[in-house]
């Protein structure tokens, strides 16, 4: 065995030198946001919550920007989503939060 290695060492030798070149290419996009939540001493939820960044849009699998204002001391709801190359506004909502019912996981009020 070790005299065969060695035949196949020596006759490699006299063979021209190959090259053998690769090359690997890969792309990194990093995505950021920041989630905010505004609480007052003795109260158990918070007055006021944001969302503001890239956020993964499950409808049609791009990313996009997003903004989420929940301002329970106004009675406000305010959530815009835009496509981030064309600057498309795919959904806004802006309305009281005391209408903004039925959507996700809210839970049904009155059963």
């Amino acid at each position: 065995m070790l005299k065969w290695l060695l035949a196949l060492l020596r006759f490699g030798r006299k063979k021209v030198p190959r090259t053998l070149e690769v090359s690997v290419f890969d792309e990194l996009t990093l995505h950021g946001s920041l989630a905010y939540k505004l609480k007052r001493q003795g109260e158990k939820r918070a007055c006021v919550e944001g969302f503001t960044g890239d956020d993964l849009h499950r409808a049609s699998g791009h990313w996009m920007r997003k903004v989420r204002i929940v301002n329970r001391k106004e009675d406000l709801y305010f959530e815009e989503i835009v496509h981030p190359e064309t600057g498309e506004i795919v959904r806004r909502c802006e309305e009281p939060l005391s209408q903004h019912r039925g959507h996700g996981s809210a839970k049904k009020q009155g059963l």
